[in-house]
């Protein structure tokens, strides 16, 4: 993820600075994998598991849509690619 934001910025004229939602993504696939490992110490891992994928998920995708929105429009930087 870090490498195809940076990629992405880089590629589409925009600075190399991390913004909001890239940021939230990190630390949300962190917490995730945290409470997907932690699951592993439950009774009854099923509904943390579920929980986890729910939740990658849910952090993976205002990325993913970020990113599609880059790759959609032209660069700002008003250079052809």
């Amino acid at each position: 993820v870090a490498m195809v934001t940076r990629v992405t910025q880089g590629h589409s004229g925009r600075p190399l600075v991390l913004g909001r939602i890239p940021a939230l993504a990190f630390i949300g696939m962190q917490a995730v994998a945290v409470l997907r490992v932690v699951s592993e110490l439950a009774a009854n891992p099923a509904p943390w598991f579920l929980a986890a994928g729910l939740g990658w998920l849910l952090v993976f995708l205002p990325w993913v849509l970020r990113s599609l929105w880059i790759y959609a429009t032209p660069r700002i930087d008003g250079r052809p690619g």
